[in-house]
């Protein structure tokens, strides 16, 4: 039998996101502030795959992967 096809291939880059909380004020020259997280994302073409496949479209997605920190997660 044929291989089964899907709906939708997506083809672009996936971004490895981080998103800093607010703070009450900027650091000083040479000065350290520490949050307690930083939250961390993953968008880019990603996105587009995931709203289809929650639309329930069956999809692949096709992002180059390279060996920095973001490649565990994708």
């Amino acid at each position: 039998s044929p291989p089964e096809m899907e709906d939708l291939t997506v083809v672009g880059l996936v971004f490895f996101e981080l998103f800093f909380p607010e703070l009450e004020r900027w650091p000083r020259g040479g000065e350290e502030l520490f949050v307690p997280s930083i939250p961390v994302g993953l968008g880019g073409a990603l996105n587009s795959a995931s709203v289809a496949k929650a639309l329930g479209a069956k999809v692949k997605l096709c992002a180059p992967r390279g060996a920095e920190i973001g490649r565990a997660h994708v």
